[in-house]
């Protein structure tokens, strides 16, 4: 005799409620390519400008000052400073750029060397991890 097993499907959640990611204990903003396209596919640094979470990119070309770093950007979430913020492409860990930000000799990630076309989304984690 053989016997017919059913298999339920089982949903595992962190708690008994079930949300939204948005609801989730570390929030996580997308933007799609999408998204991205609407916006007039944006470099990485404008993109990162427009963030609420943004304090700003270091680095940027103007008529005054550079501070040596033209030609590089990066990222500042949350006043923590360039150094602080981890970027990922791919889900690994990006090296820090060779430059060195201000007389403390900051460290931070140059999203100019990321490719912009190899970027089809952005996810942006709004709390510490």
């Amino acid at each position: 005799m053989t016997k017919t097993l059913r298999q339920q499907t089982v949903v595992v959640t962190g708690s008994a409620i079930v949300g939204t990611p948005e609801d989730a204990a570390l929030p996580v903003d997308v933007i799609t390519a999408g998204d991205l396209r609407l916006e007039g596919n944006p470099s990485l640094t404008e993109l990162v400008q427009q963030l609420g979470v943004s304090s700003g990119v270091d680095g940027q070309s103007n008529q005054f000052a550079s501070n040596g770093l033209e030609g590089t950007a990066n990222v500042n979430l949350r006043g923590l400073g360039p150094g602080r913020t981890l970027v990922l492409l791919n889900g690994r860990r990006q090296v820090f750029s060779p430059r060195a930000i201000g007389e403390q000799a900051q460290l931070f990630v140059d999203t100019n060397s990321l490719p912009r076309a190899a970027v089809g989304r952005v996810e942006v984690l709004k709390d510490g991890a």
